[in-house]
């Protein structure tokens, strides 16, 4: 299976919205990971290049489950932050819209044990309020990602990115 990877762009709020971005989320601090689930079994690969597809963890699963989730594995904590899914029950779901990958993303979650969490995606409205989470916590939480959600699993991804050493307002 290929994996699409999207062009991250970095941008403002101002920038994003006039792209048509609709939605935004937290961008948790960690590497990109792949979680692949298939009957009881799921593992957790690194996505990383020079980590070169690394099983990073593994586990038996309650309830049968078949499906490919992208996440990212924070460094500091025990959590994989779950954002999209690109397989499920034996279909590549990577060209439906983002809004339905995310419903889909929700949904396979709840088999999984409590390390998974899943990013929260809120409409485009709330991104002065999540700035505000991002300036309080910048160890964990490094900006913002907006998104299109009608867009595909290639569809770009505009990132506003917190730098505790510069920091600067989201527009």
């Amino acid at each position: 299976m290929n994996f699409p990877i999207p062009n991250v762009i970095d941008t403002t709020l101002a920038d994003a919205i006039n792209l048509g971005c609709d939605c935004v989320m937290l961008k948790m601090d960690g590497f990109p990971v792949s979680i692949n689930c298939v009957e009881r079994h799921l593992n957790v690969f690194s996505q990383i290049p020079f980590l070169s597809k690394e099983l990073i963890y593994t586990t038996q699963l309650v309830e049968p489950l078949d499906a490919l989730l992208v996440g990212a594995k924070s460094p500091r904590a025990d959590t994989i932050w779950l954002y999209d899914t690109w397989w499920v029950k034996g279909q590549d779901v990577q060209n439906l819209p983002y809004r339905n990958r995310y419903v889909l993303t929700r949904t396979n979650a709840k088999a999984l044990d409590e390390r998974f969490k899943v990013v929260t995606v809120l409409p485009i409205s709330s991104a002065q309020e999540l700035w505000r989470e991002v300036v309080l916590d910048p160890d964990n939480i490094k900006g913002l990602v907006f998104r299109r959600s009608k867009d595909t699993a290639a569809g770009d991804l505009y990132v506003k990115r917190y730098y505790k050493e510069t920091p600067e307002g989201l527009t």
